[in-house]
C-alpha cells in the first residue's frame, strides 16, 4: 500500500512536468520553423503575402527639389502635414 501511494505521488509530480516540457519542445519547433520561413522570405525580398518589398527611397539633391518647387514658392504649396509643407 505504501509503494502504491509513493507511485501515485511520483506520477502526480512527474506527469505535469513531462506535459509542460513536451509543450515547450513543440512550441520551440513551431517557433523555429516560422522564423526559418520568415527569414527565407526576407532573403528573397518578399514579405509574408508574397509581394516584393522595396525598402529603398529615392534620394534627391536639395537643388533639384528647390528647382522643382520654384524655390519653395508659396504658389506651389499644396498644404502642410505632420512632416512639414507639401509642394506640387
Amino acid at each position: 500500500a505504501k509503494a502504491a501511494s509513493k507511485i501515485k505521488i511520483v506520477l502526480r509530480i512527474a506527469l505535469p512536468i513531462f506535459v509542460v516540457c513536451g509543450a515547450l519542445v513543440v512550441a520551440y519547433y513551431i517557433f523555429k520553423r516560422k522564423a526559418k520561413l520568415i527569414g527565407s522570405n526576407r532573403e528573397n525580398g518578399q514579405i509574408d503575402s508574397g509581394q516584393k518589398e522595396d525598402m529603398e527611397l529615392p534620394l534627391f539633391q536639395f537643388t533639384t527639389i528647390a528647382n522643382a518647387t520654384n524655390g519653395f514658392s508659396f504658389n506651389n504649396k499644396l498644404g502642410e502635414g505632420g512632416f512639414g509643407p507639401v509642394y506640387k
